[in-house]
């Protein structure tokens, strides 16, 4: 599931990257601020994806990986949105700017500092139930020929030519 969240904000990201036009008119600097743009897009979806599914996968909100990925996505949404603002309005804010997505980073960095402050929980095992009646079903649809009579005649053949005593079981 996680591979086909990774294709689907990639192609999210080229039709952004592909309608994409700014106020920038250094072409070199435009593709650069896009490119990262697009890296953000991804990296927030996926660290997104994460956070929202930890507990399917064992983890609380008390837990380091879940702590790193809350400073990551803090600071790359906060990238992504100021690299938007630059984009639509050039480079005259970028002082301001520059001084927010330092803020952001402090943020970050003061999330990643409080989750290793706490002492983490103890892991939790995540247990998948056995279900042999759904294990049957699929086994027998697997083993169920295309042609059921050909491998039937096929058994009883064999059968016969065992029961004749041409072969010693």
């Amino acid at each position: 599931m996680y591979k086909w969240l990774a294709l689907v904000l990639i192609c999210m990201s080229a039709f952004m990257a592909a309608a994409g036009s700014g106020a920038e008119h250094n072409n070199v600097v435009a593709a650069i601020t896009l490119l990262d743009r697009v890296v953000r897009v991804v990296q927030c979806g996926l660290l997104f994806f994460v956070l929202l599914l930890g507990s399917r996968l064992g983890l609380s909100w008390r837990h380091y990986v879940i702590g790193l990925a809350l400073g990551f996505v803090a600071f790359a949404s906060a990238e992504l949105t100021l690299l938007t603002i630059r984009s639509q309005i050039g480079n005259a804010a970028d002082a301001t700017l520059n001084l927010i997505k330092s803020g952001a980073y402090n943020l970050a960095l003061l999330i990643w500092l409080g989750y290793l402050a706490v002492p983490e929980p103890a892991n939790r095992r995540v247990r998948i139930e056995p279900q042999p009646d759904r294990w049957d079903y699929a086994l027998l649809m697997l083993l169920q020929p295309a042609y059921p009579g050909v491998i039937t005649q096929t058994v009883e053949t064999v059968d016969r030519v065992i029961e004749r005593g041409h072969l010693r079981a």
